[in-house]
Order: C-alpha cells, then structure tokens, then sequence
C-alpha cells in the first residue's frame, strides 16, 4: 500500500467529450489531463478524487487540447484514488487501458497495479520489462486459481515511442493490445481482479510492499473499465488515432 504522503485532486463537473461511450456506465477510472487543467481530474462517472504521491508536472499530450502527466522514473509521480470496492472486479471481465511516451525501459516499468499479498487475496500487475515485452499478471489467492500472465514477444514496446495499450480479461481470455493490435493471448482462471478495497489501485509504480519500476515516459489517459468494452477481436480501436477517451 501507499505510505507517502499524497496530493488529492477533486473531480469534474463540466467536460469536454469525444463522442458518446456506450461502456461509461461500467468505467470506474479515467484520467485524461486537458489543456486547461491545473490537477488530474477523473472524468470516470463516480469523479473520484486523484492523487500523486507528493509530486506533480504537466508535459505535451498526443491530442490537441490535452497535456499528460510526466513520471520520470520517480515513485513520487505515480497516480492513484482512494481505495473503494468498485475497483474489486468480481466475474469474468474488466479492461485497463492507458495511452502515452515511454521512455527508458531499464529495470522495467509499471503501469496498473493493485497488488495485494498473492498469498491471501488477489492482485493484478501490469508492467514492461527491460526487454520491451509486456507483461500483466492476474494473481488468483495463493495462487489456486492460479496466476495467469499476458506476455508480449520482446521488443513489443520501444523506448521513446507513444504507444496505447489495453489489457483485456474476457471471460476466461487474457489479452493485451498495443496500437490496437492483439501481441498476447492466453486463458485466465482467477475469477476476481484487485484484491481487498484496502488496496487502491495505482498508475506508475508497482505497489507492493515498498513502491518500485516507477515509470518513465509521459502518460496522456489512463482508464479502468468493469466490462470488456467489446474488444474480443484481433484489433481494437488505437486510442493513438481515434483520439480522447469518450466522457460522455
């Protein structure tokens, strides 16, 4: 868990939109600076309140209107909102998605992780390795559901390229797409995603016992949806192109 001191963020009210999402209902996370905004804002429909974990810095966006957050390899940059059991995904679906820079890849980096103790509750983890593959992990408890993981081929993500990436749990599917394009697949057995509500899920370190694999890069969006968005396929839509995340 979190032990720094944080930052808090209230939410929105009043949104630009990008159209209409017909998933919005289930979207239980998004963050997606815009030009004008002086804090990360949630524009998720419960606009839950965001923090850092003490730091804060603003940088150019892939959109037009938007700017990202800047993590430069420092757990102090990372994101996350308070611990709520909307963020415990019971049954067989949930997407995560996140859109922006990555920088260096040594020593790997976090993206989402809500990492509760593997022995006794469940966990999900969601990193890239030094090698360039990613890799996110859905840890059943004590491992007897067993833990699944969703590995792209090394090389899979370059350093200081922009990239959006989904993970997908689809039933008994496990799937990761990067621009769009399906790099991994495999079945998944745990039937819940994110431990305890005690745990609060977080963008840009890994937070297990102590925080670590900080993100480097810059992130424009991040998003966490109860619901598979539809995204069963070999391509999906490539948040790259099709531009901000619908809040709406």
């Amino acid at each position: 868990m979190l032990m720094c001191e944080s930052v808090g963020y209230g939410g929105s009210t009043d949104r630009a939109s990008n159209g209409q999402d017909p998933y919005r209902a289930y979207v239980t996370w998004l963050v997606q600076p815009q030009a004008s905004d002086l804090v990360p804002i949630d524009d998720g429909p419960a606009k839950r309140a965001v923090y850092t974990n003490g730091a804060l810095e603003f940088g150019a966006s892939p959109w037009p209107g938007y700017k990202s957050l800047v993590m430069p390899g420092n757990v102090a940059y990372a994101v996350y909102s308070d611990p709520s059991a909307d963020f415990i995904y019971d049954g067989s679906n949930y997407c995560m998605e996140w859109v922006g820079f990555v920088g260096d890849l040594t020593g790997g980096l976090a993206t989402f992780s809500k990492y509760q103790d593997s022995t006794s509750d469940y966990s999900y983890l969601d990193v890239i390795n030094a090698d360039g593959s990613h890799r996110a992990f859905n840890y059943g408890i004590a491992f007897a559901e067993g833990t699944k993981s969703s590995d792209s081929p090394a090389g899979t993500i370059a350093a200081n390229n922009l990239y959006a990436c989904a993970v997908v749990k689809d039933a008994t599917s496990f799937r990761t797409y990067v621009n769009g394009a399906l790099v991994a697949s495999t079945t998944d057995t745990p039937t819940r995603m994110g431990g305890t509500a005690a745990v609060p899920p977080i963008f840009g370190a890994l937070n297990s016992s102590a925080l670590q694999a900080p993100f480097r890069g810059r992130v424009a969006a991040m998003r966490m949806t109860r619901h598979n968005r539809g995204y069963t396929g070999a391509t999906i839509p490539n948040a790259l192109t099709t531009g901000p995340f619908p809040v709406l």
